[in-house]
């Protein structure tokens, strides 16, 4: 019975994935059928939480505790927020719900490591046809272009793409057969590809940082400098030739959100799309509001891509301290996981983490939104704490 038990737990596992990604897929996305997989979603992530619930687990262990703990605050801030008519975001309290659902999903279902990888495999192919199909609908080939902006849903899109790529590259780098290592390798170069094309630029920078840290750390200074020599090599014999339409592609910005996007001549203002300038009047706008913020009367910044940042000016400094807190936690978690330099096939979600958090210094929602995006991470993580409570 217990084994049945666990099969069905595995099987919802797979299949609130799958949805995730289905979800994303253009006709899909487009379509009606989006509305209907979300209630699909909803239902999955319902019964897995049933299934897995246990209150003596979630109080047992430090990061479900703190997560419960936050989103028991932020609950509070949603019920005086209706009493005192304040403005309060439903979407913050959402995506802090399913962090502690898929956390403590992953800390309950057991995967044997042959079962793990399957999950960690299936789910990368998925990723790869989502970012493809992505580019066939809106763009037609892979071309570099600037109307890659024209992608509905680009940056849901490229937050679940490139953690797909750091799962695959992450491995690649697991003991293995050669043959099944180069496809491994093939998957991450491929989405690589997949994020220049679609223009995802925060989510390629948080991609390649995160392969960046951990070749740094496999790599002994030799193979570090011979790297280096190589990238220069590489950069100079073929990027020189076709860096003016990499540099344009990238960094030409035009949002169809903001109408008054244009192309900046200022470097960060390009590479943000024009994000960084209203950074800086969040600031100012917590300078002379700390402690209200946003609460009473809208700040009149169009929407602060940085999660922090944002969290501040909608609810001043006393308020936001159960988003801060939470970020902070998951922030040192992964520093934490990433310093003891342990990349075995189940610490992945400690490194994979890598990504949402870089993410969320140039997204709103980041590192736990948008919505369901950022389902696999904590659901990684959640494996990753499984692990060392059971073997340290």
């Amino acid at each position: 019975m217990k084994i049945k038990v666990l099969k069905l737990k595995q099987g919802l596992v797979y299949a609130t994935l799958l949805t995730t990604m289905v979800m994303y897929i253009p006709a899909i996305y487009n379509s009606g059928l989006y509305s209907l997989l979300r209630y699909v979603l909803f239902g999955l992530m319902g019964i897995l939480v049933y299934l897995t619930f246990k209150l003596d687990f979630i109080l047992k262990h430090s990061l479900t505790k703190k997560t419960l703990l936050a989103l028991a605050l932020v609950f509070l801030q949603y019920v005086v927020s209706l009493a005192f008519k304040l403005r309060f975001k439903v979407g913050d309290l959402t995506p802090l719900a399913i962090v502690l659902m898929m956390v403590m999903v992953g800390g309950r279902v057991h995967f044997q490591p042959r079962e793990f990888k399957k999950l960690c495999t299936v789910y990368c192919v998925g990723t790869v046809f989502l970012g493809m199909m992505a580019i066939l609908t809106y763009l037609g080939s892979f071309s570099l272009s600037v109307n890659a902006n024209a992608i509905t849903g680009k940056n849901q899109v490229g937050a679940i793409v490139a953690v797909g790529g750091g799962m695959a590259f992450y491995l690649s780098l697991q003991p293995m057969r050669r043959k099944r290592r180069l496809i491994y390798l093939g998957m991450a170069a491929l989405i690589l590809v997949i994020l220049v094309v679609v223009r995802c630029r925060t989510a390629l920078v948080g991609y390649v940082l995160f392969c960046g840290i951990l070749l740094m750390q496999r790599w002994t200074r030799k193979q570090k400098r011979r790297a280096v020599m190589i990238g220069l090599v590489v950069y100079i014999c073929f990027f020189s030739t076709i860096n003016h339409l990499v540099v344009d592609s990238l960094l030409k910005s035009t949002d169809l959100e903001d109408d008054e996007l244009t192309v900046s001549s200022d470097l960060i203002n390009q590479l943000s799309t024009n994000r960084h300038e209203r950074n800086v009047q969040a600031i100012q706008f917590i300078r002379r509001q700390p402690l209200e913020g946003a609460l009473f009367k809208y700040s009149g910044i169009k929407l602060i891509h940085n999660y922090v940042l944002l969290r501040l000016v909608r609810y001043g400094i006393i308020l936001a301290i159960p988003y801060l807190w939470i970020y902070f936690v998951y922030l040192l978690h992964c520093i934490r996981g990433v310093a003891r330099k342990d990349d075995s096939l189940f610490n992945m979600g400690s490194y994979i983490l890598i990504i949402p958090m870089f993410c969320s210094l140039l997204e709103p929602s980041a590192p736990f939104g948008p919505g369901t995006v950022e389902i696999m991470p904590f659901l990684l993580c959640g494996f990753a704490m499984q692990r060392q409570i059971y073997h340290p």
